[in-house]
């Protein structure tokens, strides 16, 4: 599988997307709101690589997004009580972050495996949380160019924001799934990912509002802070053929726990 990334202002890389979305790549992309930056990853199957395959490029990435970027993202938070040198700190880790993306984790033979990440049995200061919202791509545009503005103005009003970075992707019409927030088509998302830093919590409720004012689907099972009424506007009937069909099936309610009971019912 090839890798390589490519670091944009969010204006260049709403102006080059179009162009982007038919090479024929799979798209990941990490966000910078404070520092008006987006960096993506392309991936695309390579059958014809040779040669030994660089398993470095994604050990190296998990490392630093699965462990040592989020320990250092929860110590800087835990010792450095002044915000703007806090952030300061954490805006200078995450370009060290977009170099290494960009120079280290590219690669014309890598193994798809290589990927996973292999988390510990038992959370750590490494651990983090996120988020997830997805916008059908013709809204996109709109939706991230607001994102990074509710971003700045959030943490102007609130003294809030992320001690990681926040990530996305762009994933395909899928309706194998009822509840699938690709059913109607391809959609882009906006991700918050964080170590649940002081504050997390309030910026997810004003979050969870944004998105659903543009009409953004979450993924049910990790999106937090929902309610009834943001999942009813973003699946509508489809939740009342999945109570019909669970009630069919599952009359006693032996299957509908609390958490969907208060979202679905």
């Amino acid at each position: 599988m090839h890798v390589h990334h490519k670091t944009f202002s969010l204006q260049e890389f709403l102006s080059a997307l179009p162009d982007l979305k038919v090479l024929g790549y799979s798209i990941m992309y990490y966000m910078f709101p404070f520092d008006d930056k987006i960096t993506v990853e392309f991936r695309k199957y390579n059958p014809d690589a040779t040669g030994e395959p660089n398993h470095a490029a994604w050990a190296i990435r998990n490392h630093i997004w699965g462990t040592s970027g989020p320990k250092f993202g929860h110590d800087v938070e835990a010792n450095c009580s002044i915000p703007s040198i806090r952030y300061g700190i954490i805006d200078a880790f995450n370009a060290g972050w977009r170099w290494q993306l960009e120079n280290i984790v590219s690669s014309d033979y890598t193994i798809p495996p290589d990927q996973i990440i292999q988390y510990p049995a038992v959370s750590d200061d490494s651990r983090y949380t996120f988020s997830l919202f997805a916008f059908p791509e013709e809204d996109f545009p709109a939706a991230i160019t607001d994102f990074y503005q509710f971003c700045n103005d959030y943490y102007s009003q609130k003294g809030y924001r992320s001690n990681l970075l926040y990530v996305g992707y762009r994933i395909a019409q899928d309706q194998k799934a009822l509840l699938s927030y690709s059913y109607d088509g391809t959609v882009m998302t906006l991700d918050p990912v964080s170590t649940a830093n002081p504050g997390w919590y309030d910026f997810l409720d004003a979050y969870n509002q944004f998105c659903t004012d543009r009409n953004g689907k979450p993924l049910l099972n990790q999106t937090p802070a929902l309610s009834a009424a943001i999942v009813q506007k973003a699946y509508g009937d489809r939740l009342k053929l999945l109570e019909d069909t669970r009630k069919k099936y599952d009359p006693g309610d032996r299957l509908l726990n609390d958490y969907f009971r208060g979202l679905l019912t």
